[in-house]
């Protein structure tokens, strides 16, 4: 039987980074992603090897993926799906991802690897936890786009 997918969900700067990356520090055995602010710039950390990865573009960069007024390395996008990847794989108890927004919903930034996930979760392939952060306002087209029907709400208490 597979695990959950929880979600934790909220606006735009209301502490969801925060609060996960409080909760992923007294955890073991998880992987995935965060991305906190670090200084004036977002940054990824990469849960399973606790290594960061410039991820926000402050100044000229190659390989650029934009969405409204943000840049992002186009390679951090690359490292996250591996990470993903490899978690779904090693059957990881926890898959963290850090965040689902505008880009994912246009099939860019981490997708096609949330789609990998939800689905192994949907097919009995992956047995795990999955913690996807959602921004508010891309909750229910995030929900339908990817038809989960089942979910709960994360809470840190937890």
């Amino acid at each position: 039987m597979p695990g959950s997918i929880f979600i934790l969900h909220g606006p735009i700067r209301s502490g969801k980074t925060t609060t996960l990356a409080a909760w992923a520090s007294s955890q073991s055995r998880l992987a995935g992603i965060l991305t906190p602010d670090r200084g004036p710039q977002r940054w990824m950390f990469r849960i399973s090897d606790q290594s960061w990865h410039p991820f926000e573009v402050s100044g000229e960069a190659s390989e650029i993926t934009s969405v409204g007024k943000f840049r992002f390395h186009s390679s951090a996008f690359h490292i996250a799906k591996e990470e993903i990847r490899q978690a779904i794989a090693a059957q990881v108890p926890w898959i963290v991802v850090d965040e689902i927004g505008k880009l994912e919903m246009k099939n860019q930034g981490l997708e096609p690897v949330v789609s990998e996930l939800v689905h192994a979760h949907q097919n009995g392939d992956f047995q795990g936890q999955i913690l996807l952060v959602i921004r508010e306002e891309l909750l229910v087209p995030a929900l339908e786009k990817w038809n989960i029907q089942e979910w709960e709400s994360f809470s840190a208490i937890s």
